[in-house]
């Protein structure tokens, strides 16, 4: 079974472009500068757990709760994009069926495969 990478933390993405190779995604750790996060990642785990519709008012009170103690975090909520209703679903998918999101992604690598194989004339179409 192939292993998928460990998702990069949001709040690293959200960092000027450095890169992060978190093990995790969930709790504190060093980007490749030295410094960290000023989310906590529970907030943005909380965020992308609710169903879309309730995403922006939540994100907003967070974003007010975090204000008067944190403004770094409470500006790194606020910059944070409502998923689209697809990207929703899949996370979704990869919260309550994580094996069968890996299912799902190693037929679809073995399709490539094969595909690439037949086009490169190294297998019959009758593979596909």
């Amino acid at each position: 079974m192939r292993q998928r990478a460990a998702p990069r933390s949001l709040s690293c993405r959200l960092d000027a472009g450095v890169g992060c190779s978190c093990e995790s995604s969930i709790g504190s750790h060093t980007h490749p500068d030295g410094g960290s996060p000023a989310i906590d990642e529970r907030h943005v785990d909380e965020l992308y757990g609710l169903p879309p519709e309730e995403f922006v008012t939540r994100r907003d009170a967070l974003a007010r709760e975090l204000r008067s103690s944190d403004r770094g975090a409470s500006a790194e909520i606020k910059a944070l994009r409502r998923p689209t209703v697809g990207a929703w679903l899949v996370n979704q998918l990869a919260r309550a069926e994580a094996e069968a999101l890996d299912e799902l992604l190693e037929t679809g690598a073995a399709l490539r495969d094969t595909q690439a194989a037949v086009v490169a004339g190294q297998a019959e179409g009758a593979a596909l």
